[in-house]
């Protein structure tokens, strides 16, 4: 039967859809096993659950079309949805694919890959914070006057990203803590020598961002899994985080108590080297 078998490719892709399913019957595990099966028939539930997560009905049913439709209305969203979009954009839409004038997201009809982020009102913008707040707050934090004065000091070798060498190795330095690990004394090559005043302040930087990215590691691993019914609740969770982390980075007196704790641990793993100009 063609229809049980592209159903069959959503659920082994899909794990909203068999939670979606799942909760639908009273969390019934055997469900999925029995719609697999093909003992359990498509009836219109099921029908209905594909349709809320942006699947095609007409591609299940007659194999013609794209495999999701994809859209999301832009005034569904707000000025943190559109960070986190900014985001998914730069990711993975590739722009010379596809024209998206002055931010218009109206229709996205790009199919990128088998499970493709974009989904169906509310579930899209869930399905977008789910996959990019981590990263959306990162370039937030790179945006700010920490980062660019951290950046300025320190030697990046060509083809490396700043961003990605420097946040690479706060979440290595968060995990050594976490697991009460001895943390791996690294080299940090500065451009130019530093006097006793720089050298604090640079310390003090690194040790506030330490502590947001401290935060965004906490909260992307205590995360609650995804809940059908509770989507618009995770997404609320999700908006009120971004925005606290902005209001953090805004606020210099409250970030630089924050992130006092964390200077002698910055100051113990670095070890500062000099570029070697010649």
């Amino acid at each position: 039967m063609e229809i049980l078998k592209r159903l069959r490719l959503i659920i082994n892709k899909d794990n909203n859809f068999i939670e979606a399913v799942r909760h639908l019957n009273n969390g019934d595990r055997k469900i999925i096993i029995d719609i697999y099966s093909g003992e359990k028939e498509i009836d219109v539930k099921i029908l209905e659950i594909l349709s809320n997560l942006g699947y095609n009905i007409n591609w299940l049913i007659s194999g013609e079309g794209s495999i999701k439709n994809a859209f999301i209305d832009e005034n569904n969203l707000n000025e943190y949805d559109k960070l986190i979009f900014n985001t998914y954009f730069d990711e993975v839409i590739q722009l010379n694919d596809i024209i998206i004038p002055d931010f218009k997201l109206e229709v996205i009809n790009k199919w990128l890959e088998f499970k493709v982020v974009t989904q169906k009102s509310d579930l899209i913008i869930y399905d977008a914070y789910n996959k990019y707040l981590r990263l959306t707050i990162f370039k937030i934090i790179s945006d700010s006057k920490y980062f660019v004065y951290i950046m300025d000091c320190i030697h990046i070798k060509e083809n490396v990203s700043e961003t990605n060498y420097f946040f690479s190795y706060l979440i290595n330095l968060i995990e050594s803590n976490t697991v009460n690990a001895e943390p791996h004394k690294s080299n940090i090559e500065l451009n130019r020598e530093l006097g006793i005043v720089e050298l604090n302040m640079f310390f003090q930087y690194i040790a506030c961002l330490y502590s947001l990215v401290t935060e965004v590691y906490e909260y992307n691993k205590e995360r609650k899994k995804f809940e059908y019914d509770k989507v618009n609740e995770t997404i609320e969770d999700m908006r009120y985080f971004i925005r606290n982390q902005i209001k953090e980075l805004d606020n210099e007196s409250y970030l630089f108590e924050k992130g006092k704790p964390f200077i002698k641990i910055i100051e113990s793993t670095f070890n500062i080297v000099i570029e070697n100009k010649l």
